[in-house]
C-alpha cells in the first residue's frame, strides 16, 4: 500500500498568481511599456490612463488607444519538512498566456477623458503531483491518535479553483495651465471565484490491521462573487525637462458571499465542518484592494535620453481581508527606476528595475498563497511603424527572496500530534519561485 497518493489541480486566474511588481492581491505590470521600463508613474502616454491619469491631458490632441497582453511563466517550489512524514518537495509550473489590458483616452486642449479595462493579475494552471502539505494535514489531524503507531493510508485529492479579478476605470483630467493638471475618476473591482474539489483518505491501517475503510471525506462545490467601487485622484506637474505625476487610489471594499452547492466534511466518523467553515453557504468575507499612492518623476538628461523613477505605497494594513491584515508587520513599498534611449524616429530601447518589499509576517502565508520580496529586471524596445502606430515589447524577470521559511503554518497540528506522541513537533515549509514575463502592446493615435 502506498502511504500517500495525491493529485491536486489548482486553476488560478488573476489574484496573487503571477506576482511581478505587485501589491499583495493585485498586479501592476499592466502594459508592455511597463515591462520594458517599470517607472511609468510620470508618463504622458496612453498607459498613463492607469499609471499617471492626470498626465494624459499633456498627450497630443485626439484619440489614443492601447492594447496590451502579457504572457507569464512561473515556477514554484515548496519544501515541506514534517517530523512524521520526512522532507517532501512540492513543485509546479504555471503558464499564463493571456493577461490583457486595454486603455483609451480622448484629449482636447484643456481636457482628457479616459478609461481602461484590465485583468488585475496573472492566470494559469498549477498541477501538484505530490499534493500539498496543508491538504494532507487535514488527514493527519483526523488520525492524530493513530499516527504514532505507524499508520498507512491511501490519500487522494483533486481541487480546482478559478479566481478572476478585473478592474475598470473612467475619469477626466483638466489642464489648468501649461504646467499643471489634475484628475478625478472612479474605478470598479470585480472578483469572481469558484472552487470545486474533494479530499479523501481510505484503507487506514495501523500495524498492518485495517482501522477504518473511510477515514476522511471532504467535498466542496462553491462560488463567490463581489464588486467594489472607489474614487481615484491624480496630479501632474511639468517644467522644462522635468515631470512629476501623483496618483491616489482609494481602498476598494469588496465583500464576497458564498453560493455553496455542496459541502461535506467528515473526519474519522466525526463532523469536521469547521475545517471548511469559510466555504459554508452565505458566509461573507472581505477581499479589499488596498489604497495605493504612487509618485513618479522623469527627467530628460539629453534630448534622446530619459531617466525616470517611482515609489508606490500600498496601504495593506488598512484593508479588510477577513482579519488576515492583522498579521502584517507593515505596508508594501515598491521602488522603480528606468532609462529610455531614442535611437532614431523608429526605434527606442529601455531598461529598468523594480524592488518590492512586503510587510508580511510568516503567519500570513500558506502553501497555496505566498508573495515573496523581489527585485525585478526589465528590458525591451519600441518600434514606430508610423507616427501614429507603435509597437512595444518588454521582457520582465523576477529574482525572489530565496528561500522564505514558514514555521507557523501547522502550529495547531504540531501541538495536536505532539501531545499524542508525547513530544514537541515543529513542521517547516520553505518557499522558492522564479518568474519570467513577456509583454506585447500596440498603441494608436488619431
Amino acid at each position: 500500500m502506498k502511504n500517500l497518493k495525491s493529485i491536486i489541480l489548482l486553476t488560478v486566474f488573476a489574484i496573487a498568481t503571477i506576482d511581478l511588481s505587485a501589491g499583495i492581491y493585485n498586479n501592476n505590470n499592466q502594459s508592455a511599456a511597463f515591462m520594458r521600463n517599470p517607472a511609468r508613474s510620470a508618463t504622458y502616454e496612453v498607459d498613463g490612463v492607469y499609471y499617471n491619469p492626470a498626465g494624459t491631458v499633456f498627450n497630443t490632441e485626439g484619440w489614443h488607444i492601447g492594447i496590451n497582453n502579457a504572457s507569464a511563466w512561473q515556477e514554484r517550489k515548496l519544501e515541506s519538512n514534517f517530523p512524521l512524514l520526512g522532507q517532501k518537495n512540492y513543485d509546479t509550473k504555471i503558464n499564463s498566456l493571456v493577461i490583457p489590458a486595454v486603455y483609451a483616452s480622448y484629449v482636447t486642449d484643456k481636457w482628457a477623458f479616459s478609461g481602461y479595462f484590465m485583468a488585475m493579475g496573472g492566470g494559469g494552471t498549477a498541477e501538484y503531483e505530490n499534493g500539498l502539505p496543508s491538504f494532507e494535514s487535514l488527514v493527519r489531524a483526523g488520525l492524530a491518535s493513530a499516527l504514532p503507531a505507524g499508520v498507512t493510508y491511501d490519500y487522494a485529492s483533486a481541487f480546482e479553483g478559478t479566481l478572476m479579478s478585473f478592474s475598470a476605470q473612467l475619469g477626466a483630467s483638466y489642464k489648468f495651465n501649461d504646467n499643471f493638471s489634475a484628475y478625478a475618476g472612479v474605478r470598479a473591482v470585480m472578483h469572481s471565484n469558484k472552487y470545486n474539489g474533494f479530499l479523501s483518505a481510505t484503507n487506514v491501517q495501523v500495524g498492518g490491521m485495517l482501522l477504518m475503510p473511510q477515514a476522511v471525506d471532504m467535498q466542496l462545490d462553491t462560488k463567490q462573487g463581489g464588486i467594489g467601487i472607489a474614487p481615484v485622484l491624480g496630479l501632474n506637474y511639468n517644467h522644462d525637462r522635468f515631470n512629476i505625476g501623483v496618483k491616489y487610489e482609494f481602498n476598494v471594499g469588496v465583500e464576497m458571499e458564498n453560493d455553496t452547492e455542496k459541502l461535506i466534511a467528515n473526519m474519522a466518523g466525526k463532523d469536521a465542518s469547521a475545517q471548511l467553515g469559510a466555504f459554508e453557504d452565505g458566509v461573507k468575507t472581505n477581499k479589499d484592494i488596498p489604497a495605493l499612492l504612487t509618485v513618479g518623476a522623469s527627467y530628460d538628461l539629453l534630448e534622446n535620453l530619459k531617466l525616470s523613477a517611482a515609489w508606490w505605497h500600498h496601504f495593506d494594513q488598512n484593508a479588510d481581508w477577513g482579519g488576515k491584515e492583522d498579521l502584517l508587520n507593515g505596508d508594501t513599498n515598491e521602488f522603480m527606476w528606468g532609462l529610455e534611449y531614442t535611437i532614431s524616429p523608429k526605434w527606442l530601447v529601455s531598461c529598468g528595475m523594480a524592488i518590492s518589499r512586503y510587510g508580511i509576517d510568516e503567519k500570513f502565508w500558506t502553501d497555496m498563497e505566498q508573495v515573496l520580496d523581489s527585485e525585478t529586471y526589465a528590458i525591451g524596445f519600441r518600434y514606430s511603424f508610423t507616427e501614429n502606430i507603435k509597437f512595444d515589447l518588454g521582457v520582465y524577470t523576477a529574482d525572489y527572496k530565496n528561500p522564505y521559511t514558514d514555521t507557523n503554518n501547522y502550529d495547531a497540528l504540531d501541538a495536536q500530534l505532539g501531545q499524542a506522541m508525547g513530544t514537541t513537533l515543529n513542521s517547516i515549509d520553505t518557499y522558492e519561485r522564479s518568474s519570467f514575463l513577456v509583454g506585447l502592446g500596440l498603441s494608436f493615435n488619431f
